[in-house]
């Protein structure tokens, strides 16, 4: 999947917490690609609360929680990394049977960290999130042009958020002006 999004619409928690979903449920292990070190230790820290909020007849144990990686009793893992430590083959040696790329348009070299990752992900079950960052760009490259054959791509708006409506987005043209809303919130370059 491809998903092109607005900003601040939650897509980086939902792919957490679809990751522990698929932890628990199918023991798998997920790699989360994000733009920097600090974002990857957010998202493990997400998925740590997201764990210990569970109900106890879901909790399937730990046996390993750091900065970057959990690890379930049952077989499945979360690890998060930058890109730039992705890229450079950090999480070499491992296989994952799902990788989400968080806000993929803002890594520094977007292709370098995907060829690098690629070789170790078991199966196509990968998750292309972001906004927009620069026409041309990679992430705008894979979306208009449809790159990979099989995926599904989708585009979400301000709009399909539950707690916007027409006044916010007045005041967020007043605040920020009609070009960049258009970019950030209606996913469209000028």
């Amino acid at each position: 999947n491809v998903i092109l999004t607005a900003r601040q619409m939650g897509l980086t928690n939902l792919s957490v917490a679809y990751a522990l979903w698929e932890m628990i449920f199918s023991q798998q292990s997920v790699l989360f690609v994000t733009h920097s070190r600090d974002a990857a230790q957010a998202s493990t820290n997400t998925l740590a609360f997201m764990y210990v909020h569970l109900p106890s007849w879901l909790k399937v144990g730990l046996t390993s929680h750091n900065r970057t990686e959990i690890r379930l009793k049952s077989g499945g893992s979360f690890v998060a990394s930058s890109s730039y430590s992705a890229s450079i083959g950090t999480v070499r040696g491992r296989s994952f049977d799902f990788s989400v790329f968080d806000n993929i348009a803002y890594y520094d070299s977007p292709l370098d960290t995907w060829l690098s990752v690629y070789p170790q992900l078991k199966t196509g079950r990968v998750v292309f999130v972001s906004s927009l960052y620069r026409e041309g760009d990679w992430f705008h490259d894979l979306f208009t042009n449809r790159k990979f054959v099989d995926a599904h791509y989708r585009t979400l708006t301000w709009d399909v958020h539950p707690l916007r409506n027409n006044d916010w987005k007045r005041e967020q043209i007043r605040n920020i002006g009609k070009d960049c809303f258009a970019m950030e919130y209606q996913c469209r370059f000028l």
